[in-house]
């Protein structure tokens, strides 16, 4: 795997608190695909998923991604990032999620999920990037 550069024009994008789609692959090949709240750093993206979703189980078996991030000024501004799952990890104390909804919500705990529910910590390496405008 490589790790890409993504272009100066573009890297405002994952500076900013929008919900990229991302788009994995499920059982029997089709794609799914659903918004998500993310972090970027040092060229690694993380979203918090739960265990029950199908997302979750599609990255578990499948662990290719691609996430489209489109400008909100400008919907004819966008970037895709291709990559693959590198780990998925417990997200102990709803770490990563507490950042989440700190960026998204400006709140300090996410506090929405049901009782029991299982979070998990989903990094993924890009490996392609592809840019419009």
């Amino acid at each position: 795997m490589t790790d890409i550069a993504v272009p100066e024009s573009h890297a405002d994008l994952l500076a900013l608190a929008i919900a990229p789609a991302m788009a994995t692959i499920g059982p029997g090949g089709e794609p799914q695909c659903s918004p998500v709240w993310f972090e970027w750093e040092r060229g690694v993206i993380r979203v918090s998923l739960t265990t029950q979703r199908q997302k979750y189980r599609n990255l578990v078996e499948r662990p290719r991604v691609a996430l489209a991030f489109v400008d909100p000024d400008d919907m004819y501004r966008s970037m895709e990032l291709r990559g693959t799952t590198t780990s998925i990890e417990p997200d102990i104390d709803n770490a990563l999620l507490n950042r989440l909804a700190k960026r998204y919500l400006g709140i300090d705990a996410y506090t929405f999920d049901a009782d029991g529910t299982e979070r998990v910590v989903v990094s993924v390496t890009p490996s392609h990037v592809t840019t419009w405008q």
